[in-house]
């Protein structure tokens, strides 16, 4: 089975930044509620002065702290690739793990991690680096998908119940994260995604990780498709 904590698997993803963005279309473009003013709104609620964003992809959410909350941010990512795209932005970018990140204890305000811890190997040693730069009160806010997402989209292209579980997902994000941080607060965004028609359907399915294959089975359609999407935040505080 297909994991998606697996490093070459998504190495191989997001070396190419077109597929990252036709994807995230379906949070940036589609998707109701705005799931990132959703984000920014938590970030902004403690007043930053340093932020670091984990697995920035092409830096536009870190850019959208720096210039809306006035924030010091720092954007991280594993990928070179991606990390080229958010330094386009102008933004202080690092490559590297979050397993092993080269930062001082208590560096940041915030931490966020937007749709990518279940892309960690070892999750339990990435939440001890995440809440090692944080300092005493700091906050990290990290979103992910729960069960039924985009079912309506699955179910058409007889998909069943074959994808692979997220590692960290709505299900078990609490009792992960209360491990590591002494107080945890999940945030439901639970909405709707409306793809305008089938080809935009279509290309959708042909990003994600594990089930592009299925793209070609998504039934024709007349109009819009709009699907019930399952997305949560957690805010996790350091207080120690």
């Amino acid at each position: 089975m297909t994991r998606l904590d697996d490093i070459e698997l998504v190495r191989r993803d997001y070396s190419d930044p077109s597929r990252l963005e036709e994807r995230f279309k379906a949070w940036r473009e589609y998707h109701d509620p705005d799931l990132l003013a959703l984000i920014l709104a938590a970030v902004a609620e403690s007043s930053p002065k340093q932020v670091l964003e984990v697995g920035c992809g092409d830096g536009r959410f870190s850019d959208q702290i720096r210039t809306e909350l006035g924030a010091r941010v720092v954007a991280f990512d594993f990928s070179p690739g991606m990390a080229a795209q958010a330094a386009l932005r102008g933004l202080d970018v690092q490559i590297g793990d979050i397993q092993l990140m080269p930062w001082p204890d208590e560096q940041f305000d915030v931490v966020v991690a937007n749709w990518m811890l279940y892309h960690v190997p070892d999750l339990d040693a990435g939440l001890r680096e995440l809440r090692r730069v944080l300092r005493p009160g700091g906050r990290l806010i990290a979103s992910t998908m729960g069960h039924g997402h985009m079912r309506e989209m699955w179910d058409m292209v007889q998909d069943g119940d074959t994808a692979p579980k997220l590692p960290f997902r709505t299900e078990n994000g609490e009792e992960i994260l209360r491990a590591h941080f002494e107080e945890v607060e999940e945030r439901s965004m639970a909405g709707h995604a409306t793809f305008p028609d089938h080809d935009a359907a279509v290309a959708h399915i042909r990003t994600t990780l594990t089930r592009a294959h299925l793209a070609d089975r998504l039934p024709e359609f007349e109009g819009p498709l709009r699907v019930s999407t399952s997305n949560t935040m957690f805010v996790a505080t350091k207080l120690g």
